[in-house]
């Protein structure tokens, strides 16, 4: 028997006994009169030989071809793009709630930051998360909260809740998302506590959020519809963290930017990783204008979602 063949008949019995005989890699070097570190070495190299290949049996069935269509299209890299048999939108949204949580569980450390906004597709992956995690990650806010009449969950709430499950520390922004005035804007954000949890959430290494659509009539409760129809005429498509953009990603001046409690676009822009969740085919102009602004690192969204995306996308080239 070669040397060749004698490695990779090595390689079948290491990789048995650690995937399949469930042995940890001191024990297989015990047995085998090997090295630890040969062990480690024959392990990564069936992998990278295909002596193993692994599969991971995903709860959710993503769309691949899409996936890349989409990284191609923005320049991209972390993308999911998910496939639905039903058209439940809760079913949609907690799935999609899911991915989120699973994909921060898989990524944040303890020393983590992750600074979170608000909405009803946020409040899905909060209440998505199965079980207490134990990775205490700090959660701060990125945006006041609605200090009127609303069927959004609040920032302060959502924030709260998402701490206590992860184990983690929770700093509050308590204040409202937009100030009555440029006078008690700056007084708010030289509140000490508001200052303190703003000044957490622009180290965030992570902003979980969504994007809205200008076109989704509940920003009317918020900013009225007289303002809201402006918004449209000068080309506002949709809103991150209380700010609003047109299909460029660029901020619409005035239109309460100098009254936001919270974090600024730029900021938001700024942060390591803003993970955007989306599900309807309504927020397609608000997620390519996010996009198109460097405002999102990580999508996950649905295929019809991201078939609007592409289609916008050539129909702009045209």
């Amino acid at each position: 028997m070669d040397k060749e063949q004698n490695e990779q008949e090595l390689m079948s019995v290491v990789s048995y006994l650690y995937y399949y005989a469930d042995m940890n890699q001191s024990d297989i070097a015990d047995r085998l009169f090997l090295s630890r570190s040969t062990v480690s070495r024959l392990l990564k190299k069936a992998r990278q030989s295909g002596v193993v290949e692994l599969k991971i049996n995903e709860p959710w069935q993503r769309d691949l071809s899409m996936e890349d269509a989409v990284k191609t299209a923005f320049s991209i890299d972390r993308v999911r793009v998910l496939r639905f048999e039903t058209g439940d939108s809760a079913v949609v949204l907690d799935a999609l709630g899911k991915l989120a949580s699973f994909y921060i569980s898989c990524n944040a450390l303890s020393h983590s930051v992750l600074g979170l906004s608000w909405g009803n597709t946020i409040s899905y992956v909060v209440n998505s998360i199965g079980s207490s995690k134990n990775i205490p990650f700090t959660v701060v806010p990125i945006m006041g909260s609605m200090t009127w009449p609303s069927s959004n969950p609040e920032s302060l709430g959502l924030s709260y809740r998402f701490s206590r499950i992860y184990g983690g520390r929770y700093f509050p922004l308590d204040a409202p998302l937009y100030a009555a005035s440029k006078e008690q804007h700056a007084e708010l954000m030289r509140h000490p506590g508001n200052l303190e949890a703003i000044e957490i959430a622009r180290k965030a290494d992570f902003i979980l959020t969504s994007v809205g659509s200008i076109r989704s009539r509940s920003w009317e409760n918020v900013i009225g519809a007289e303002k809201l129809a402006r918004l449209c005429e000068i080309g506002c498509v949709g809103h991150i963290g209380g700010h609003f953009f047109d299909i460029a990603g660029c901020e619409i001046e005035g239109m309460y930017k100098e009254l936001l409690v919270g974090l600024t676009l730029d900021e938001i822009r700024a942060s390591g990783n803003v993970i955007c969740v989306a599900a309807s085919e309504e927020k397609a102009e608000a997620v390519y204008g996010a996009l198109r602004g460097g405002l999102v690192n990580t999508l996950m969204i649905t295929y019809p979602l991201a078939e609007k995306l592409i289609g916008i996308v050539e129909s702009r080239r045209l």
